[in-house]
């Protein structure tokens, strides 16, 4: 019987749980998926007592995705290059560190969208753990130029130093949040902010990001997502007459089957990742 959970805070929203245990009925496995609501004052004990329960795999939501890397005993090279995890498996000596939110993003793209990216223009809302995920994918699949729209420049800065240094070909600045880029409106926006579990659905969070332009030939994909309703950003994107609106319930199905491979050695075949996007839509 395999143990699994998930550490972020908040939880509650989170299909996680209900995600992983699809995956195991389908798969013939005995197991738990239990999400524990843990502050950041708790992070280094909650991951403690867990690995001593003999948890054999976590998730690793917002905010810790970065911090999370702390409290590990070892970490995989593609964590070793961004700086975040989301997902830990047991070692013998306490937690090893992998990213799969990288692969789950990208192949939660359209088609199309992913071809556009390649050489195109990406504006990206955060410079959090998340946002260095997604920007990793992009630079591995030689997007042109990222634009990174966040309320500072000093906690953007090192993502756009990280991407200087280790993206060839790509190039990158800041924009203040606030006020729209002046740049044609990009192939992809991304939102990598956490705004939609703190107020609400106020789409004036957003209104200024589309005030000018024409955005009907753009994919606008919020990270995070909703069942019952759109997004604070998916729906402000509705608003602004944007064709390709997406939230982030296909990358949790494909970043969750990838970790789940990792911590049971079992593929999650591209059939069952689709089984489980619908099983997660409500009825």
């Amino acid at each position: 019987m395999i143990s699994l959970g998930l550490i972020g805070h908040p939880v509650a929203h989170s299909l996680s749980p209900k995600l992983h245990l699809f995956f195991m009925q389908q798969l013939g496995l005995a197991g738990t998926y239990t999400a524990w609501d843990t502050p950041t004052e708790l992070l280094e004990k909650q991951l403690k007592s867990l690995w001593n329960q003999g948890l054999e795999g976590l998730n690793i939501t917002v905010p810790h995705k970065a911090s999370v890397l702390a409290h590990v005993t070892s970490q995989s090279s593609v964590v070793a290059c961004v700086g975040a995890a989301n997902t830990l498996l047991r070692a013998d000596d306490g937690w090893h560190a992998e990213n799969t939110d990288i692969t789950g993003f990208w192949a939660s793209l359209p088609p199309a969208t992913r071809q556009a990216v390649m050489g195109g223009s990406v504006w990206i809302l955060g410079a959090g753990g998340s946002a260095k995920a997604v920007v990793a994918s992009l630079c591995h699949y030689h997007v042109g130029h990222i634009t990174v729209i966040s309320r500072s420049h000093d906690k953007a800065q090192p993502l756009i130093d990280w991407i200087t240094a280790t993206a060839k070909g790509v190039s990158t600045h800041w924009h203040p949040w606030g006020t729209q880029p002046t740049a044609q409106p990009p192939v992809l926006i991304i939102n990598a902010t956490s705004i939609d579990l703190s107020n609400g659905n106020d789409t004036n969070d957003f209104d200024w990001l589309w005030q000018t332009k024409d955005f009907t030939h753009t994919t606008a994909m919020d990270l995070m997502y909703r069942l019952n309703r759109p997004t604070t950003f998916v729906a402000s994107v509705q608003h602004a007459g944007c064709l390709n609106a997406l939230d982030g319930l296909g990358m949790l199905v494909h970043q969750g089957a990838d970790a789940f491979t990792l911590w049971t050695g079992n593929p999650v075949t591209a059939d069952l990742r689709q089984s489980a996007y619908s099983h997660l839509l409500p009825l």
